[in-house]
């Protein structure tokens, strides 16, 4: 009999990444990657094509992944992810009529933000988390009100993985966790994350017609099913585009200020879910604009010989306003202390610091909405030896990195196989750790003292990024 085979989408802000898992053991024996960009519009969207982007790489790696399946192998279903929770309207042939808005560093939509939590005060404790730029029903009448003739042609609204499983399977679903973000008109037929889209029929996939199409969820949620991380104490940590964390609970919950209380991947799961906007993303425009030519590997050498405080400088990570621990869309990135002696290194190792004390205030936000969190799990390209141990050192937390960092292909592909009927959701065999990393004290003294000025240089800030930017139009 042919050996199970599963296959995992993940499509990203800046790649989509798709790896091919033996059911019996968690092994991933082909992966497959595109590269893009994104859109950044002057008022604040951020955007990517989802039929050439979305849709045309999905399959092109599904693709790539068949090709590479072993004789003696059989794929039996698909999983889905995608970064989340994005926007993109649809005709009634299901294509897009628009480009897809991405999840909260598209922050256009703010006058409509605003409008939703005057008329919601109490949103947080109803549906879960405040309305913000990671809200998708103020971006849906951001397009009602500047592009009326797209939403009066839209036959309907989906998120990135609700797209894809449309172009797969010729389904319209939703899942659960994404469901959230609609607020306050929360979609009542929802899938879980395990659930079945519907069965393949697209063509160009290379994969076999007929399997299963798992809906999986947003990266937020899929991450910690490819990490092993369930319920409990411990919680995911995700190096990515964005800096995120998610802590999964039993039962219903309560709102807790700052982060995103969701429904998770099974029934009876919450999840808490938070994350910084843009601390990857500005680790690429630092490479793109401050050092092109040169590698990561260089920049993080060169960020390991600066020490704990990058020489005196300080960085907020806010280039992309922020979302959680608190809600800013206007928010921008600064350096502090920049000196004739500062260098290329100090300053990307601040880049580093700045998003990992952004982490420190996420998980205190956490604790003090009486979330336990004792260690976690990291995945995710970014969880370099430099970055998580920064991240150790001024969170306190240890971290466990999972092999491969691939968390959420693979916690689609892992999807896929329990929503196949192939694997139940507590299957270790499928976790590998490759190494833990330990706060180091002496460093952890230093952010200690860094990060109450941390928080003061944004208040100081706020104010004046913003009438910058009113000056220079």
């Amino acid at each position: 009999m042919a050996a199970d085979l599963v296959v995992g989408i993940d499509v990203g802000t800046r790649s989509t990444k798709g790896v091919l898992v033996s059911v019996a053991d968690g092994r991933v024996l082909a992966t497959a990657t595109r590269s893009h960009d994104t859109q950044l519009r002057a008022d604040g969207g951020v955007e990517q094509d989802a039929d050439a982007v979305w849709w045309g790489e999905t399959r092109d790696v599904c693709a790539e992944l068949a090709a590479q399946a072993p004789a003696d192998g059989a794929v039996r279903a698909l999983g889905l992810s995608s970064f989340g929770p994005c926007l993109v309207p649809v005709d009634s042939s299901g294509s897009a009529l628009r480009p897809g808005m991405l999840y909260g560093i598209d922050t256009r939509a703010t006058e409509q933000t605003e409008e939703l939590a005057a008329a919601h005060p109490d949103a947080a404790e109803r549906f879960g988390m405040p309305f913000s730029s990671q809200s998708l029903t103020p971006k849906r009448r951001w397009v009602e009100h500047h592009e009326p003739e797209v939403a009066a042609a839209a036959d309907g609204w989906m998120t990135a993985n609700a797209f894809l499983a449309m172009r797969l399977t010729g389904n319209r679903v939703l899942d659960h966790h994404q469901a959230a973000y609609w607020a306050p008109d929360v979609p009542s037929d929802a899938i879980w994350s395990d659930g079945v889209a519907g069965e393949l029929i697209a063509t160009g996939t290379g994969l076999p017609s007929g399997i299963p199409v798992v809906i999986g969820s947003s990266d937020g949620a899929t991450d910690p099913v490819g990490a092993g991380v369930g319920p409990g104490p411990v919680a995911l940590v995700r190096y990515g585009s964005t800096l995120g964390m998610t802590i999964t609970t039993t039962g219903a919950g309560r709102a807790v200020d700052g982060l995103w209380r969701t429904p998770g991947n099974r029934p009876g799961e919450t999840m808490y879910v938070g994350g910084l906007s843009a601390p990857g993303s500005v680790t690429a425009w630092f490479r793109e604009h401050l050092a092109s030519g040169s590698s990561y590997a260089t920049l993080l050498a060169e960020a390991a010989r600066s020490r704990p405080g990058a020489n005196g400088v300080l960085a907020l990570p806010y280039f992309a306003g922020e979302r959680t621990p608190f809600r800013d869309p206007h928010a921008r990135g600064v350096f502090a202390g920049v000196g004739l002696g500062t260098t290329r290194g100090d300053l990307y190792r601040a880049v580093l610091e700045g998003a990992a004390l952004g982490m420190r205030h996420l998980l205190g936000a956490a604790r003090a909405g009486g979330l336990e969190v004792s260690s976690a799990r990291a995945v995710g390209g970014g969880a370099g030896r430099l970055w998580t141990q920064i991240v150790s050192d001024a969170t306190g937390l240890r971290q466990e990195v999972v092999d491969p960092q691939l968390g959420a292909p693979l916690g689609a592909a892992r999807l896929a196989a329990e929503g196949a009927g192939l694997a139940g959701p507590d299957d270790e065999a499928w976790v590998r750790v490759v190494r833990v990393v330990e706060p180091d004290r002496t460093a952890s003294t230093r952010y200690d003292e860094l990060f109450p000025l941390f928080r003061r240089l944004y208040e100081a800030t706020r104010d004046i990024v913003v009438e910058v930017r009113e000056v220079v139009g």
